[in-house]
């Protein structure tokens, strides 16, 4: 399902490649706002624009519900043997204590446990698919901004770096497109370096709660020693 970033990164993707070219061979100041981005985001205007259009919330958002439903799958699996059975004797005091340790692996209360292990993945691909929708949002805004500006007027009027002009008149300095070429890509860079941080930060929020889930059984001695096994009714 399309929306108005997949529409105006169609459209925007002449003047992006603009400001790759002119921020390759034009530059800008030493000190510009734009270096820091790029290093933060690690690509041109046009490639970070394109990854964040490829950005989906939807195929997030049904694998938390598919989750979501596998948990409760194994809820229900569980619990016909929601209790011990009445047996009496130490191999009976062994298993119980066995089945407590593992009751508690498989559906203890919090995410230390695979049901709450599930739950708290589902949480967490439920974040992730409104990071990538506010994130979409936010970068459709900055090119809706961009293909209306001054600067791309300059740079799409401006002769391509090995290219004749594209437009009659004075012609635009090299410093001058330099200069269009930074200032659009920290407006457009901004969001998308915002939408890394967001995250990144994420990410490191759920490793704890997502990391491997061992199972530790209990050394039970009893288990190994002799006794009756008595069992009930």
């Amino acid at each position: 399902m399309t929306d108005a970033l997949d529409r105006l990164f169609a459209e925007a993707v002449p003047l992006l490649r603009r400001v790759d070219a002119a921020l390759t061979f034009s530059g800008a100041g030493a000190d510009d706002a734009v270096w820091p981005l790029l290093r933060r985001v690690r690509a041109l205007p046009s490639d970070a624009v394109a990854a964040v259009t490829g950005w989906r919330s939807e195929p997030l958002a049904e694998t938390s519900a598919e989750l979501r439903r596998f948990a409760r799958r194994w809820e229900e699996a569980l619990d016909p043997v929601a209790v011990p059975p009445p047996w009496e004797g130490a191999a009976a005091e062994a298993y119980r204590r066995r089945w407590a340790t593992l009751h508690a692996y498989a559906r203890g209360g919090g995410p230390e446990s695979a049901v709450g292990r599930l739950r708290a993945t589902a949480d967490h691909l439920d974040e992730l698919a409104g990071w990538v929708t506010r994130s979409r949002r936010a970068v459709a805004v900055a090119l809706a901004d961009a293909l209306a500006c001054a600067e791309a007027v300059t740079l799409l009027t401006a002769p391509a770096p090995d290219g004749p002009p594209v437009a009659p008149g004075e012609p635009v300095t090299e410093a001058v497109v330099g200069a269009a070429a930074a200032r659009l890509a920290v407006h457009v860079l901004t969001p998308v370096a915002v939408a890394c941080d967001e995250g990144r930060a994420l990410s490191e929020d759920a490793a704890p709660r997502l990391s491997q889930l061992v199972y530790r059984p209990t050394v039970d001695a009893a288990a190994t020693e002799g006794g009756l096994l008595r069992l009930g009714e």
